[in-house]
């Protein structure tokens, strides 16, 4: 790790939580540091104005995008966002051959109870809880206008990639569906809410 990495890292809580996310190879620690920046995007997101006339949400928000901006500097992205979508990808990469190999699995060496590997489960909580932030982050923001920016700057990475490779039908019944639907119902009432249809 570079000297410049490891400055930014010192500067913050968000700022080592992002960083982590190009050095770190573990599911697990994945899952914990998008819960945690989600929850940093989220928490007390009841209109609760500060000191500063701000929400504590919005507080949150600053924290984290200002954490990516950092890491964007000191790893020389191309994109601030470009550390969580690869980590994104590599997960989902992941998933995606790991219940194909369970489905080539013979069922005679299946577990009894029908539950997946543990292989599975593990990159699946970490998939969900990317895109969970990610929802997150959009969600953060107060307008319309906000939120479309904020989605069209994180869809330019490879979070459209990753989203194609989920549409499969082996996830389609699980919690990585969900935060894809939620996202792009979102996406299509923020692009109405900013251009309305003229009345007929």
């Amino acid at each position: 790790m570079g000297v410049g990495v490891a400055a930014v890292a010192q500067t913050s809580i968000p700022a080592s939580l992002v960083l982590l996310l190009s050095f770190a190879e573990c599911p697990d620690v994945y899952t914990s540091a998008f819960r945690t920046l989600a929850k940093l995007c989220t928490k007390h997101s009841v209109r609760r104005a500060q000191a500063d006339g701000r929400w504590e949400s919005e507080s949150g928000r600053h924290a984290v995008l200002d954490a990516f901006t950092r890491a964007q500097t000191a790893l020389r992205l191309r994109n601030r966002f470009d550390s969580v979508a690869t980590c994104l990808f590599a997960l989902v990469s992941e998933l995606a051959s790991a219940h194909y190999a369970y489905k080539l699995t013979p069922q005679s060496t299946k577990a009894a109870d029908g539950s997946t590997p543990q292989r599975v489960d593990r990159a699946e909580r970490a998939v969900t809880s990317a895109l969970a932030f990610t929802n997150a982050l959009v969600e953060a923001h107060s307008s319309a206008d906000g939120r479309l920016r904020m989605r069209q700057e994180l869809l330019d990475t490879a979070l459209h990639r990753s989203l194609t490779l989920l549409d499969g039908p082996e996830f389609e019944s699980s919690r990585i569906r969900m935060e894809i639907r939620r996202f792009r119902r979102a996406y299509a009432d923020d692009i109405r809410a900013r251009d309305p249809q003229p009345a007929s």
